[in-house]
């Protein structure tokens, strides 16, 4: 219960959809390299990404966004605005 309610404030509070697909980051990001992968980059807190699709791993729900740096992977909880 307690991470269902963790989720669901992180999703009302965390994202919104922009119909350009073009996300900024509301904080410092992580970005892995593949799903369940090692890091890759970070994401600047104010940096803008391209959304793309999701993918579900071990545990967590990834979605790929394509920043500067290059093409990674966040997890749901790590949402861009």
């Amino acid at each position: 219960m307690k991470y269902c309610l963790i989720f669901c404030s992180m999703l009302i509070s965390g994202c919104s959809d922009d119909p350009d697909g073009k996300w900024t980051a509301a904080k410092d990001i992580q970005a892995y390299s593949s799903i369940n992968g090692p890091k890759a980059f970070v994401i600047s807190k104010g940096e803008v990404c391209a959304k793309g699709k999701y993918s579900y791993g071990k545990a967590d729900r990834y979605t790929e966004v394509l920043c500067a740096q290059g093409k990674g992977w966040i997890t749901e909880d790590e949402q861009l605005i």
